[in-house]
């Protein structure tokens, strides 16, 4: 029997029966019944739920595998148990048409916005915001606790946090994947619905050894002082240092989210090179485009974590070149990449 205000027990009935009596119905008292008989079972499943520790992805499918690692490193070197929380992406500032879920990885991965409605989504929004302003404030055991990293990199702060807690921000470093632990699971990086044209180009090059190049460019068009939109001169001076250290290769493939901008910036200054410019078919998953370029011999990438993950995906013996500095505007997260890769000057536009 549902329980009315009278009958309320324990501080979380009060509370979600109060928060439900103050919400918009629609519908009249059946309404109210059935909103709260949704509250009564949410309240039941987040209770079982606060033992695991939910990593909240958001941002592109960098951002994303970044979150992925720093869980997998929170459940390895931690002894969390670890749930991918995917509520964010497609909404907002995550809004980047690709998911995770595109790569074969291990989950789990859930819609908790889905999965609990929305009266639940809004009520951990409005903890989390309060978790993030007050960050000392010891929310009841009955509400959703959150941590929201204030670093973008490697932060010892970041797994002295309790267990049970749901993980907000961005946790770009290499540091996490590069752990002993992470690395002993042993990640070949694949897609779980792989299209024709991904079959057919990774025939292509699979029958190559190339030197990826990555050129950015998309939103950061927009957010050039903040970013930095990498010049010419920086692939250049890349292709060359890599020459200088004996790295060779029978053809350069540029990957770019704007191909005819990439075609703009290099293709003169690539006469005489055996060159190819992916374009992938309108619509496609750019997952698709990451795991090819994590096939190369050597990269040069952006300054975007989305070329970073190709290389650190790829093979172990790989040369790279990163952008130096990774921002134009930004400082670099903590140890965000590898020390042993190469630093070029950015050369920004």
């Amino acid at each position: 029997m549902l329980q009315t205000h009278g009958d309320c027990n324990s501080v979380a009935d009060r509370l979600f029966y109060s928060l439900s009596l103050s919400a918009p119905v629609i519908g009249g008292r059946q309404a109210t019944l059935r909103r709260l008989l949704q509250i009564q079972k949410y309240k039941q499943r987040e209770m079982t739920m606060f033992k695991e520790s939910r990593i909240q992805l958001v941002g592109g499918l960098g951002n994303q595998l970044s979150g992925y690692f720093f869980g997998k490193y929170l459940e390895c070197e931690r002894g969390h148990e670890v749930v991918f929380d995917t509520s964010e992406l497609g909404r907002g500032y995550s809004n980047h048409q690709v998911t995770i879920e595109s790569l074969n990885l291990e989950g789990p991965f859930v819609n908790y916005r889905l999965l609990g409605g929305l009266f639940s989504y809004v009520i951990r929004r409005v903890t989390f915001a309060i978790c993030q302003r007050f960050p000392e404030w010891d929310a009841p055991k009955f509400l959703p606790r959150s941590y929201t990293a204030q670093e973008g990199g490697f932060d010892v702060k970041h797994e002295n946090q309790p267990m049970g807690i749901t993980y907000r921000g961005y946790f770009n470093s290499a540091k996490y994947f590069r752990s002993t632990c992470v690395q002993g699971m042993r990640y070949p990086i694949s897609l779980m619905s792989p299209s024709d044209f991904y079959l057919d180009t990774s025939r292509m090059l699979a029958s190559e050894r190339f030197l990826s190049i990555h050129v950015r460019r998309g939103d950061y068009v927009g957010l050039g002082d903040l970013f930095g939109l990498l010049g010419g001169k920086y692939f250049l001076d890349s292709i060359q240092a890599l020459r200088s250290m004996g790295c060779h290769w029978s053809r350069i493939v540029v990957f770019s989210d704007d191909v005819v901008a990439a075609r703009d910036l290099l293709e003169k200054s690539l006469e005489g090179e055996n060159v190819s410019f992916i374009e992938p078919p309108e619509g496609s998953d750019d997952a698709e485009s990451l795991v090819l370029m994590s096939l190369a011999a050597h990269h040069i990438i952006s300054n975007s974590t989305f070329s970073l993950w190709a290389a650190l995906l790829g093979k172990s013996n790989a040369q790279v070149v990163a952008p130096e500095p990774w921002s134009k505007g930004l400082s670099e997260p903590r140890e965000m990449l590898p020390s042993e890769w190469l630093r070029i000057d950015a050369n920004f536009l």
